[in-house]
């Protein structure tokens, strides 16, 4: 059964953050005081992704919004795969290492916007951009190539964003909204 947007999450958010710290540490990195934001459906740049410096889907990439057993972390080496999943209990293969359940399931409401306070909405699509100030894609997509606007490109899936802050500085104008 799939929650409205408008339900609130019973997710126990600090044990997630305990969760990812120790994994943080099993990576030789230092802890995090708080969850990171992140960008919706994004596999690198969501908190869970942002917070372990890894790609966050499924090695086959099915059931990516249940939050279930198949929900992975892809990390660059598989020695990170093995310590990271050493340090929480469950399986690695190759660069793969299976997420914890609290994880895996605050990984998918993060996907479906149950955790409002950590979207990152600096950061746009180019399309989202495009709705958004009402100029045409190619116009954005523009402004990007020719390096008038900061952008971050995720390696994993492809994915340009724009900062929202800057599309101001090429002429586009923002709305209100």
């Amino acid at each position: 059964m799939k929650r409205s947007k408008l339900e609130k999450s019973g997710l126990d958010l600090k044990a997630a953050l305990a969760l990812i710290n120790r994994g943080r540490k099993a990576l030789k990195l230092r802890p995090l005081a708080a969850l990171p934001i992140g960008i919706m459906d994004d596999p690198e740049e969501c908190p869970l992704g942002r917070a372990l410096k890894a790609g966050i889907g499924t090695k086959d990439q099915e059931c990516v919004y249940c939050g279930c057993d198949k929900t992975t972390a892809h990390m660059d080496t598989p020695k990170q795969a093995q310590a990271l999943a050493k340090a929480w209990g469950t399986a690695s293969e190759d660069i793969w290492v299976t997420v914890p359940f609290l994880l895996a399931r605050f990984n998918a409401e993060h996907k479906r916007g149950l955790h409002p306070e950590l979207i990152d909405r600096e950061w746009l699509t180019v399309e989202e951009a495009a709705k958004l100030t009402g100029c045409p894609e190619e116009t954005i997509q523009k402004a990007v190539q020719g390096g008038l606007v900061p952008t971050l490109t995720t390696a994993q899936c492809g994915e340009t964003y724009v900062r929202r802050s800057s599309l101001a500085q090429v002429g586009v104008a923002m709305s209100t909204e």
